[in-house]
């Protein structure tokens, strides 16, 4: 019996042993770098390739024109992950109800990777911007189409809400009366 106890002993160090030292190993390749990337001149690149017309900007943005747009692109040199975004205005003056924007901005939103993000409203117009972080290292195949689709659909969601702030159904998701249970009561 003791001797079944001394050599469940000794496995289960030697167990404990083996897993620190795969533990060990495994936390050496995490400290080198896995992929040397300079991802804003991977993006500058890109980008030029696309006949955009990138441009340093002095806050650390670039900036380019896709379809006569303004686009700004904040990318680090060690980071995968860029950030993207345009800027629009849209009227608002037959909206009298500002909390209709909200509602419109978080049904955009819900189903969307780009998202809308207003920064300033005024009397009549509504300042947005269409913005996503994305993934974008040179793996990725195809990257000019990858990036081509990314731009086309900052341009759907700017629409989206475009169509939505100019629809018919704008003013009724606020204007429906609540729903009464039976039971329960709102005073």
């Amino acid at each position: 019996m003791i001797s079944c106890v001394i050599i469940l002993l000794i496995v289960s160090v030697l167990l404990v042993t083996a897993y620190i030292l795969k533990g060990k190993q495994f936390l050496s390749r995490l400290k080198k770098p896995i992929l040397k990337v300079n991802t804003r001149d991977l993006v500058f690149k890109t980008l030029t390739e696309l006949n955009c017309s990138p441009t340093y900007e002095e806050q650390g943005f670039i900036k380019f024109i896709y379809k006569d747009i303004p686009f700004y692109v904040e990318a680090v040199e060690d980071n995968a992950i860029i950030k993207i975004l345009s800027l629009h205005e849209s009227d608002i003056s037959h909206i009298k109800d500002r909390k209709v924007l909200h509602w419109i901005t978080h049904n955009v939103n819900k189903n969307n990777h780009f998202k809308v993000i207003p920064y300033r409203i005024e009397e009549n117009s509504l300042h947005f911007s269409v913005c996503a972080s994305i993934l974008f290292i040179k793996q990725i195949p195809q990257i000019k189409g990858y990036l081509i689709a990314l731009l086309e659909q900052c341009f759907k969601i700017k629409d989206e809400m475009q169509d939505m702030i100019h629809g018919d159904e704008v003013i009724s998701p606020l204007s429906t009366d609540r729903v009464k249970i039976k039971g329960f009561s709102m005073q």
